[in-house]
């Protein structure tokens, strides 16, 4: 469900963050973390700048 619109925004871009996340995958703030943590857990997203929170898949 979500590789489609990730693969293609990742396509132009090489990072990522959360309000990126939501507004891509339409979802609120609780559910895109929700989401990022399992990605982050699987090793598909990983943290480039814990300040600014920006993810690279």
């Amino acid at each position: 469900m979500l590789n489609t619109p990730l693969t293609s925004y990742f396509s132009q871009n090489h990072m990522m963050t959360r309000g990126d996340f939501q507004r891509i995958c339409g979802m609120m703030k609780a559910t895109a973390m929700g989401h990022i943590r399992h990605l982050r857990g699987e090793g598909r997203l990983k943290i480039l700048d814990y300040r600014l929170v920006r993810y690279m898949y």
